[in-house]
């Protein structure tokens, strides 16, 4: 398979995922990853490009972190399981 092929696989494939989701939030999400890997600047901060409550929610969650509040990585896992069933 020629790399032009795989491109057009690829391509077809995130055309046919995107067709058939209805959440916003993934849709939102996927934009916002081709928009940073296809406008990466080595001069930009990420950081200014996530919205004022993505902004809290980080900052929380490294409070958290700093005062030893953590979740591990088991039993995160385990509630996505649950939530799947």
């Amino acid at each position: 398979m020629t790399i032009e092929a795989n491109a057009a696989t690829l391509k077809n494939e995130l055309h046919r995922l995107v067709v058939q989701t209805d959440d916003e939030e993934v849709l939102r999400q996927i934009k916002f990853v081709f928009e940073f890997l296809l406008h990466e600047d080595a001069d930009s901060d990420w950081w200014t490009s996530l919205s004022d409550n993505e902004q809290l929610l980080v900052q929380k969650a490294l409070l958290e972190l700093d005062s030893g509040d953590r979740i591990p990585h088991e039993a995160v896992r385990f509630e996505i399981n649950q939530m799947s069933v």
